[in-house]
């Protein structure tokens, strides 16, 4: 049978009408009227990627390599973000549609396009700190202070930065790196922020709800 289409929040969700055992033509006009459909809408809890609703950098080396790469899903070795290469510190900032409950961030670090320069892209992704801003306070989740084992593959390696539980809800991630590279230093070089994708992951959360429909209105929702 058809149904009423609805959205919950981020949730969208269909009420099926269930003929009844007993028509209403077989109830009293009283028994129509004070008679209740009633539908519970439990608690969902449940781990979701977040849409991104804008994204911004400090900086960016061209047009083609602008902090939207970071955030459309395609990773590959032509396509990320970069920023400028001569500034003392750098930032990625990614704004929520709706102020969220961020659980992680997954970042995949830039995929190098050969062999030669390998090592001096993955090690600039060293001092990135992952940030949410909250609607009253600030948090900060981790900092990636290491390399993954292997830094001489052309390979996007992914580092995932956890966050802590918290009731505070965030509407932006910021990712901020004041720290140079070691190898970039060398070649006269500030502090340099290539990633290829960052995702975020959070909560969503549905409270338990009643929806009363009455069955003198049955219908109208047929006729819907």
């Amino acid at each position: 049978s058809s149904g009423i289409n609805a959205e919950y929040g981020d949730l969208a969700f269909t009420l099926i009408r269930i003929r009844p055992l007993y028509t209403p033509a077989l109830l009293s006009a009283a028994m129509m009227h004070s008679l209740l459909l009633l539908l519970l809408l439990g608690s969902v809890i449940g781990s979701t990627v977040i849409p991104i609703m804008k994204v911004t950098a400090k900086s960016i080396w061209t047009n083609d390599w602008g902090p939207e790469n970071s955030v459309d899903g395609i990773i590959t070795k032509n396509k990320g973000y970069v920023s400028n290469v001569k500034l003392p510190e750098q930032w990625l900032k990614l704004e929520l549609y709706n102020a969220t409950s961020i659980s992680k961030v997954v970042i995949v670090n830039r995929i190098n396009p050969s062999s030669d320069n390998a090592e001096r892209i993955r090690e600039r992704i060293i001092g990135t700190r992952v940030s949410l801003i909250g609607e009253t306070v600030n948090t900060t989740c981790g900092q990636i202070t290491s390399l993954q084992s292997d830094v001489t593959t052309i390979e996007g390696q992914t580092y995932t930065v956890v966050c802590p539980t918290t009731t505070e809800k965030s509407h932006a991630v910021l990712l901020y790196d004041n720290t140079p590279g070691a190898l970039d230093t060398t070649n006269d070089r500030g502090v340099v922020m290539n990633l290829a994708e960052v995702t975020l992951y959070g909560m969503v959360i549905v409270e338990w709800r009643v929806v009363r429909i009455q069955i003198g209105h049955w219908k109208q929702l047929q006729r819907s």
